[in-house]
């Protein structure tokens, strides 16, 4: 496993740390050290992106590279207070990760509580939602039979060649694209300053960055009947949540999945398989909630073309400097967003991903997710498992100055809850 970094993962690459994805899972079934480690083995063997690390070459391009890397370290703590776990996760998602050194790029904690708490953190390179949801199929399957070896997964070498064939011919072989695109966001972002028109402030350095994770969850009969009046509506589950939290941000970015777009199979690999789809589209009170959601999902569904959604990686590439992506990010966002970057990612419901969440005596009872960045932003994880929706919201801890996330979120489920009546 040794490779320079494909396009989607070395746009990620640039925005710097941390750029993390952490879950806590909590699960029924003793868990003991012995019995982790094992499975922490058998995942690091299954899947080839826990055995490398990112080294730099002479030109500055990031690569996975093969060197002696250690066994995935657990970190082992007593139980404490009820809410340890989150504040746990917090900090995960605040901490970067070495790249020098052996340790590999994932970090695993154990709460021994009555009902275990697993806390996985890796770098957004290395994974997406969807990839923890295998982590932990394969987790479950390997602390219910200890003895099974997992067959190892096949690593993606080229990501490039295996993306839609009007896709890779599109991948800059230089950076002259990119800047000509820079010089009109550049041009633009100038124009909006110039009308006055409002941009997101440049947050002050001495501002407390570390991440707060809010969570909630509707209950099997409300998810139920949620699901059954948007196939009523015709409209997607997704575009029902969206439309719910456009009274807070009319913009909203919703990744991707990618793995069954690709001209390759990846499977059921760890890695990062991720685009984007941006809707911008206001809220109209005059309208009903079901029409705005009509609305917003025949927006949605313009906005998964494969033009749109891999439409980042025809414009950079590794043609293009490091440090000239992070400054076009910065203006981009602004021109992009109407308050903050927010995005919404729905990972759908467990059983039809066919993931199991149980094996043998283990179970899973429910994970939590985060993701950090550069970009500062607020991030909602949206999935459904055993028939119920959960939902985490992440923020920076500064923006609870400006915004109450847990009234947003309170108004936002009213507001559902209202149309479903």
């Amino acid at each position: 496993m040794q490779r320079v970094l494909n396009e989607m993962e070395f746009v990620l690459y640039t925005m710097g740390q941390p750029n993390n994805i952490a879950v806590v899972v909590t699960l029924r079934g003793k868990v003991t050290t012995v019995a982790l480690q094992n499975a922490l083995k058998k995942l690091q063997t299954r899947h080839p992106l826990l055995s490398v690390k990112v080294v730099c070459d002479n030109q500055g391009l990031p690569w996975f590279y093969p060197i002696e890397v250690t066994e995935i370290p657990l970190r082992v703590i007593p139980p404490g207070a009820s809410d340890l776990s989150i504040r746990l996760l917090e900090e995960e998602l605040s901490t970067p990760f070495k790249m020098e050194g052996p340790l590999p790029l994932l970090r695993v904690i154990l709460l021994t509580t009555p009902n275990p708490q697993l806390i996985f953190c890796m770098p957004h390179i290395i994974c997406d939602g969807i990839s923890y949801a295998f982590l932990i199929r394969d987790l479950l399957s390997v602390l219910a039979e200890p003895e099974v070896d997992l067959p190892r997964l096949p690593v993606m070498e080229h990501l490039s060649w295996a993306m839609p064939e009007n896709i890779a011919r599109k991948i800059p072989k230089t950076s002259r694209r990119f800047n000509c695109f820079f010089f009109m966001v550049k041009l633009l972002h100038g124009f909006k300053r110039r009308k006055s028109i409002k941009i997101f402030p440049k947050i002050p350095q001495n501002r407390d960055r570390s991440y707060k994770i809010h969570t909630w969850t509707l209950s099997p009969e409300q998810t139920a009947k949620l699901i059954a009046r948007c196939k009523q509506e015709r409209v997607s589950v997704h575009s029902a949540l969206c439309t719910a939290f456009l009274p807070f941000n009319s913009v909203i970015s919703s990744p991707v999945n990618l793995r069954n777009r690709l001209s390759e199979p990846v499977g059921e690999s760890l890695g990062f398989f991720v685009g984007s789809a941006v809707v911008n589209m206001k809220f109209d009170p005059n309208k009903t909630f079901w029409a705005n959601a009509r609305h917003y999902h025949q927006k949605m569904r313009k906005q998964l073309q494969d033009k749109k959604v891999f439409w980042m990686y025809t414009i950079m590439s590794k043609a293009v400097p490091i440090p000239d992506i992070q400054r076009f990010g910065t203006l981009f966002i602004d021109l992009a967003t109407s308050k903050v970057p927010f995005e919404i990612t729905n990972l759908g419901d467990m059983d039809r991903l066919g993931i199991p969440t149980s094996a043998g005596t283990y179970r899973l009872e429910s994970f939590i997710g985060g993701v950090s960045g550069a970009i500062e932003g607020v991030s909602i994880s949206i999935y459904t498992i055993m028939k119920e929706l959960h939902f985490h919201i992440n923020y920076r801890a500064y923006m609870v100055e400006e915004w109450d996330f847990p009234k947003i979120a309170s108004t936002a489920m009213e507001t559902l809850t209202q149309a479903l009546i």
